[in-house]
């Protein structure tokens, strides 16, 4: 039991500094397809104005629903109860599936607002940034 739970702390730990490495890795590429300094610093710039409001919206639309479904879950598998925890896996991909449209219904419908409070000089490029996010908010249950 201990050592699947090690390797369970493992895994995990390895899992999100591995995502952050990648997320320093990939601004390599991403600054070089941009081209020239003012065209990198305009491009961040609505890139920022975008994510902000994204990563937001990701947060409360996900709102510690997976460390609570894995917890139940680990609790009906250790309980001998392999459908129940079937059962909770199944509400809980629901109900992340249902807060994740509804966010992403929201950030679509309060993109012209959010753009227009960030700081940059184009809120048309912003709200269409900001509105690329939103099928994201779908799909992404981490």
């Amino acid at each position: 039991m201990n050592s699947k739970i090690i390797s369970g702390s493992f895994w995990l730990s390895f899992g999100s500094i591995f995502s952050r490495v990648l997320g320093i890795v990939y601004l390599i590429p991403w600054l070089a397809m941009l081209g020239s300094p003012s065209h990198q610093t305009t491009a961040q710039a609505i890139f920022n104005s975008a994510y902000t409001p994204y990563a937001l919206f990701i947060s409360l639309g996900t709102a510690g629903f997976p460390s609570a479904i894995a917890r139940r879950v680990a609790y009906y598998n250790g309980q001998g109860k392999p459908l129940s925890a079937k059962r909770v896996t199944q509400t809980g991909f629901v109900i992340m599936l249902l807060s994740g449209i509804i966010c992403g219904i929201l950030l679509y419908t309060f993109a012209p607002l959010l753009a227009a409070s960030s700081p940059v000089k184009s809120t048309c490029d912003a709200t269409l940034a900001i509105r690329a996010w939103c099928p994201l908010l779908s799909f992404y249950h981490p």
